[in-house]
């Protein structure tokens, strides 16, 4: 169901960091647009995409911040790439570390489609994204995202003062601009890009120099990315990958389900029937699902895992366990960690054979 689809919150953290620090009341604009508030401590966190640029656009109208995309790519820079940005940078070349992020991107889950173009005095870095252009927010993220690869030229050559001679939106139109003296903007292209100078192909590549932000993520949740329940219902994975971070909160209705997908309760119930499951049945094993990753941390208590997963009561919670797994949450933590003691076992008894 592509009305499901969803991004990693990496993107909208950094906005509603930024949100914050200029004194916006970003809980409201979260709730108003039925986004997890779980999203503010855990960048990693899969939540709607389209949800996401709804909430872009509501607060840069609601707040007047016309350029708020642009704003926020610079704040952020490279390091909203960082993971691919790093490795990047150990080639020898720009342009060699250009190629490299379309390696890594084309391979990895961000579903980011980045090439590269020739032209004569220039070659462009490029993308183009999965979502519509009319979706409300598209802006936004697009200008956010030049200003990403930006300062990315920036930070991994000599460059520092780097300014494009052009940059490519396919946004519409705007009545503003992001650009200064150096740049200018292109409306209505086929692509995201901005234009490097074919003299910067060969600048030496470095490690991008990190600049200490005071936005740190809490990573209150561990990564719930391969649950039971995603190999059960292959046709459901992104529905129940959104489902995740509501359940940490509450119990969502079927209701509010529909409406982020923009579906009306009876064709979710029948594509949820096709899939062989009804709603309660899997925001249940989803729940017992994340209960076992839980478990596996000694550090978490059968009474805290119960509250996490909001059971009123803990002895709601261990039968709920026991019913859908044939054994309580404690006889489970206990064996997870005598699985891990062996597991660490072998692998000790393995290196010392080898050396």
């Amino acid at each position: 169901m592509s009305q499901f689809s969803t991004t990693t919150a990496n993107q909208l953290w950094g906005f509603t960091h930024y949100l914050q620090n200029i004194g916006i009341d970003v809980k409201g604009y979260l709730q108003k647009h039925q986004l997890p508030l779980l999203l503010l401590d855990n960048p990693q966190m899969k939540i709607s995409t389209r949800l996401v640029y709804l909430f872009i656009d509501d607060v840069a109208i609601q707040e007047n911040l016309p350029l708020l995309g642009w704003h926020v790519g610079q704040q952020i820079g490279w390091q909203a790439l960082e993971n691919v940005s790093l490795k990047a940078a150990q080639e020898p070349t720009l342009y060699e570390a250009f190629k490299a992020i379309i390696n890594f991107t084309s391979m990895g889950a961000s579903h980011a489609d980045f090439f590269l173009v020739e032209e004569e005095d220039f070659f462009e870095f490029c993308h183009v994204g999965g979502v519509a252009l009319e979706t409300p927010g598209y802006f936004h993220i697009e200008s956010y995202l030049i200003a990403v690869l930006v300062d990315l030229v920036r930070s991994i050559t000599t460059h520092n003062n780097f300014s494009p001679e052009y940059i490519k939106l396919r946004s519409t139109p705007q009545e503003l601009s992001i650009k200064n003296d150096k740049t200018s903007c292109l409306f209505q292209q086929g692509y995201t890009a901005i234009s490097i100078p074919n003299s910067f192909k060969m600048a030496p590549c470095r490690k991008p120099a990190r600049v200490k932000n005071n936005i740190i993520a809490k990573q209150i949740i561990p990564d719930f990315s391969n649950l039971d329940t995603f190999k059960r219902y292959p046709g459901l994975t992104t529905l129940s990958t959104l489902l995740v971070p509501y359940l940490l909160e509450g119990t969502p209705t079927l209701q509010l389900i529909a409406d982020i997908g923009q579906f009306s309760v009876r064709s979710l119930q029948r594509h949820l029937s096709q899939q062989g499951c009804h709603f309660n049945q899997l925001v249940q094993e989803l729940r017992i699902d994340i209960a076992k990753c839980l478990l596996a941390d000694k550090e978490q208590s059968i009474a805290n895992i119960a509250q996490t997963l909001q059971y009123q009561q803990t002895t709601h919670f261990i039968r709920a366990f026991k019913k859908q797994t044939a054994t309580t949450p404690k006889q489970f933590q206990k064996s997870q960690l005598q699985n891990k003691k062996i597991a660490h076992r072998i692998a000790e008894e393995v290196a010392e054979e080898s050396s």
